[in-house]
């Protein structure tokens, strides 16, 4: 039975008992007097006790953490649990991807030169003429040179990848396009030298430095850089000559390092690499065979 049945079970105990009580109670005297004997009941209840609430909070959001990276950026974001929740998985949401990397162009190291006025973008048939040679035809200095078949070999090397054709000009009542002068280092200062093979001013002249005694090489003679090699040279200058620049590929005529030799101080051919024949043609455009 619940409680509060208990509680009418027992008043309706105490009810008979006092009804019986009170018809049983006799009158008796004493010293001329009556008295009557009462009982009195006392009926004490109990109140349940109350069930203790549970306060139920609600779970606190722990601040975002945000990554700051290249990558795609990533929000993290967890909550406390109670114990009687099962733990819940944190989510990773992902804002704002980063865009793809732009693909790299790779160009040639060789630099151009394009703040002067090109002149032989409009004239493909160039000349060129010569001054300061005659010492390289003496046979007392010991020189086995033949300027002339030297540089127009260099000059055919790179009308070969270029549209541009290079002829000596035999005419004396006419002015070639390009000079080339053999001088000494006796110079104004705007035109010195300083201890270098050549000069060349670009669509104009190239100057040869006579200090150096030039000579044509064979292959794997012993290179001597105090004798240089003109057919080298001649490349490289008429690559200035052309509007190209110096270049940071050791492997380029073009590097002011470089020198036709190999490892073991021999001489090599010189070749127009790929790098400085590309500069060549975005220039003049390629050779139409």
């Amino acid at each position: 039975m619940s409680k509060f049945h208990n509680v009418i079970y027992l008043f309706a105990l105490v009810v008979a008992i006092t009804s019986i009580v009170e018809s049983r109670s006799s009158k008796f005297t004493r010293g001329g007097s009556s008295a009557r004997i009462t009982t009195k009941t006392v009926i004490r209840t109990t109140t349940p006790r109350p069930v203790p609430t549970i306060k139920v909070t609600t779970p606190r959001l722990l601040p975002p953490i945000k990554f700051t990276t290249k990558r795609p950026i990533l929000w993290l974001t967890t909550r406390r649990t109670t114990k009687s929740r099962p733990p819940i998985v944190p989510v990773i949401v992902v804002v704002n991807p980063a865009p793809a990397p732009a693909p790299i162009v790779t160009t040639p190291k060789t630099k151009i030169n394009s703040t002067i006025t090109n002149p032989f973008l409009k004239k493909h048939n160039i000349t060129y003429s010569f001054a300061g040679i005659e010492k390289y035809y003496n046979n007392s200095e010991g020189l086995n040179l033949d300027v002339k078949t030297e540089m127009k070999k260099a000059f055919e090397t790179w009308s070969k990848v270029i549209p541009l054709n290079f002829a000596e000009n035999n005419a004396k009542n006419i002015s070639a396009d390009v000079k080339i002068i053999f001088g000494s280092n006796n110079l104004n200062n705007s035109e010195s030298f300083n201890g270098t093979y050549s000069l060349t001013w670009k669509y104009n002249r190239i100057l040869f430095n006579t200090d150096y005694k030039w000579k044509n090489y064979t292959i794997c003679e012993k290179y001597n850089s105090k004798m240089p090699d003109l057919y080298f040279h001649g490349l490289k200058s008429i690559g200035y000559l052309i509007g190209l620049e110096n270049s940071n590929n050791t492997q380029s005529i073009m590097n002011k390092q470089k020198l036709p030799s190999d490892s073991n101080g021999n001489y090599v051919l010189p070749i127009l690499p790929e790098e400085d024949i590309k500069a060549a043609q975005k220039i003049y455009g390629s050779k139409n065979l």
